[in-house]
């Protein structure tokens, strides 16, 4: 067990201006500037999802869906007469049709497969966009003629959906569990009525089975099976209970690994084939003060190269290496606030966070003042991670004990509220969305 591996917060949920880097005018470093702001919605707007490499879509609490054109930010479709309430998930999956064609001219590829967990194929332009909503229904929408093509009825509030065996079906969770064919037949549906928590997140993992998190401390799983060629059964499996707190994010980290944060900012470290906890990071005996703040709760959570996670965690930020278990980069007060989303930008050679302060940061690694020109990466950089942090910095560090400091590059105040999400559009920038209805391109 690796105990306090991580962040020491603050006391509350924020902290004062002196604690946190601050930034002259002068950014020689920050390429990005203030492009468009896109204002067609009428309320908060907390998801973007990119369709391809010139468009991206955005989904706001008032129930739109709106399509736009990266480059220009021209809108190219409004829907606003659909959900009558807050859209709460967003997935892109390519339609059957491309699928089947995609199989026939890869013979190594077996349509489906019998691995619940596998993702969509690469480079497959997506033809459905499905939005869920907490109106109770999915509606399933045709890129290409920007209408609806079906409405889903789930019989619940909607939370979360993931792909499926190669997005042949995706899952849709929340009140209850259910699978969806990718053209939108209802396949089957697990019932959760002593439930007193709708589910937030799903993971599929080997084994045919699904793990799923709500606001309780413990993590269920259930099994999916298949009785027949044309049916599939959600039985459930068991509950996992380390956490303290209640869960806030579940990522899978490879097909052998996942985790699970909470409240308390614990994060756990699972194994996909026993289930049982492989290591915790970030735990603190004491993680509540005389107010009842949790300030050490982690908000997002991303797995990186089937090995790293970055937390934002409170204020700040880490990025934990599962495998030889360590802390390699740690930004203790990065915000005033609390930070909602972190992504990758400008191709991985830099770290963006948003937080609720209404600010947006830029983060990089550089062994020279954050004036100077970024250090060169390893021309065989492959992945956000190689980049940010240099290949053979990253080697390095891997032995060494004391996590990398990422230096201040740049900040953006464009939101007159809480940043909710961000969405890289490289090489054209990246889009942004807050509780003030803006949607900005940078």
């Amino acid at each position: 067990m690796l105990r306090a591996l991580g962040l020491q917060g603050s006391k509350h949920d924020t902290v004062s201006d002196s604690e946190v880097s601050d930034i002259t005018d002068d950014q020689p470093r920050n390429t990005f500037t203030e492009l468009q702001l896109l204002d067609r919605h009428k309320d908060i707007v907390r998801l973007l999802a990119k369709i391809d490499h010139s468009r991206f879509v955005s989904c706001g609490d008032d129930g739109s869906v709106i399509f736009w054109e990266t480059e220009t930010g021209r809108p190219l479709c409004v829907i606003d007469d659909h959900h009558y309430r807050r859209v709460t998930s967003v997935l892109l999956l390519p339609s059957i049709t491309a699928l089947v064609s995609l199989a026939s001219h890869d013979s190594t590829s077996a349509l489906g497969g019998d691995a619940i967990q596998t993702q969509p194929p690469d480079g497959l332009v997506p033809d459905w966009l499905i939005t869920a909503s907490s109106d109770k229904t999915i509606q399933m929408w045709n890129i290409e003629a920007g209408k609806t093509h079906k409405t889903l009825q789930a019989g619940g509030s909607v939370k979360c959906m993931v792909p499926l065996f190669q997005g042949t079906m995706f899952c849709s969770a929340g009140h209850s569990i259910a699978i969806w064919s990718n053209e939108g037949d209802l396949i089957c549906n697990c019932p959760r009525p002593n439930a007193d928590s709708d589910i937030h997140t799903v993971v599929p993992i080997r084994g045919n089975r699904l793990v799923v998190a709500s606001d309780r401390p413990a993590l269920s799983v259930y099994n999916v099976d298949q009785p027949t060629s044309n049916r599939l059964n959600i039985t459930f499996f068991r509950v996992l209970q380390p956490h303290r707190e209640s869960i806030r994010c579940l990522v899978a980290v490879s097909d052998a690994m996942l985790a699970s944060s909470s409240l308390d900012g614990m994060i756990v470290l699972w194994s996909t084939l026993s289930l049982n906890p492989m290591r915790k990071f970030n735990e603190f005996d004491k993680y509540r003060d005389q107010q009842h703040c949790f300030s050490y709760c982690v908000n997002h959570l991303v797995a990186l190269d089937g090995r790293y996670l970055l937390a934002a965690i409170g204020t700040g930020f880490c990025m934990f290496d599962a495998i030889v278990a360590m802390c390699v980069v740690k930004r203790a007060h990065a915000h005033v606030s609390n930070i909602n989303h972190m992504a990758f930008v400008a191709g991985g050679s830099m770290l963006c966070t948003c937080s609720e302060d209404g600010m947006i940061r830029l983060w990089s690694i550089s062994s020279t003042d954050a004036t100077d020109e970024p250090s060169k990466t390893s021309v065989t950089a492959s992945s956000p991670v190689e980049t940010f942090m240099g290949e053979r910095d990253l080697i390095s560090h891997r032995k060494s004990t004391k996590p990398i400091i990422p230096a201040l590059v740049g900040q953006l105040a464009g939101h007159s509220g809480a940043v909710q999400r961000m969405l890289d559009l490289s090489p054209d920038g990246f889009a942004s969305c807050g509780s003030d209805r803006l949607v900005i391109l940078w």
